[in-house]
């Protein structure tokens, strides 16, 4: 029966440790997790918001052509909470 010794099995004793290297996939995930977040968080920040204007106000938006004078007007009630 032969035994190995039980010192350096990894080719001597000049052998220099292995370093780690860099986990890219890691830091691919997490880039692209941070860049769901961060979309997430701006489209929630700014989809939806909506003002009330006085009438001056629509009026200039008519004349400006913001607002179609040709269409009926329609009320658009919708709960504007982000819950």
């Amino acid at each position: 029966m032969s035994e190995e010794p039980s010192g350096n099995r990894n080719g001597g004793p000049n052998k220099r440790p292995v370093e780690p290297t860099f986990n890219w996939r890691g830091f691919l995930l997490f880039g692209m997790v941070a860049l769901l977040v961060g979309t997430a968080l701006l489209s929630q920040s700014t989809a939806g918001k909506s003002y009330a204007i006085n009438y001056k106000q629509f009026k200039e938006k008519v004349e400006q052509g913001h607002i179609d004078p040709t269409k009926d007007l329609e009320l658009v009630e919708q709960d504007s909470t982000n819950e």
